[in-house]
């Protein structure tokens, strides 16, 4: 059995000349500034609060140790606050930056500690008594 006007040889003989084998014609492309066609846009994840909050955490506690410079990171952790639900992707950078604004802190501490520790014994150890 073949199509109308082909003649049949057995087995299948694919969609007739022409045909679309089914489907049917696809759909017309979305007018401009409409969605893609297959779902939403993709939007990036929402930022997580967690991380500046601790790092503005840390960075107020290092601001007791380390004065000012403690100050720069716990700004940037709050802006990253601030801005997390309109601007995801900032105040996942400022996170960082803050992150890394607190681990120069605390490095600086350690190397003005052991500073001081040294001055400090050397000045002892020296002092005639």
């Amino acid at each position: 059995m073949g199509y109308p006007g082909h003649p049949s040889h057995g087995g299948y003989q694919g969609p007739p000349h022409g045909g679309s084998g089914g489907w049917g014609v696809p759909p017309p492309p979305p007018p401009h500034g409409g969605p893609p066609p297959f779902g939403a846009p993709h939007r990036p994840p929402p930022a997580s609060m967690t991380s500046p909050l601790i790092s503005l955490v840390c960075n107020l506690f290092a601001l007791c140790f380390l004065g000012l410079f403690a100050l720069v990171g716990a700004a940037l952790a709050g802006i990253a606050l601030g801005i997390h639900q309109s601007h995801p992707q900032a105040s996942r950078v400022l996170a960082v930056i803050s992150w890394v604004v607190f681990g120069l802190e605390v490095l600086l501490g350690i190397v003005l500690f052991a500073l001081y520790g040294y001055v400090l014994f050397t000045e002892l150890a020296l002092a005639d008594y």
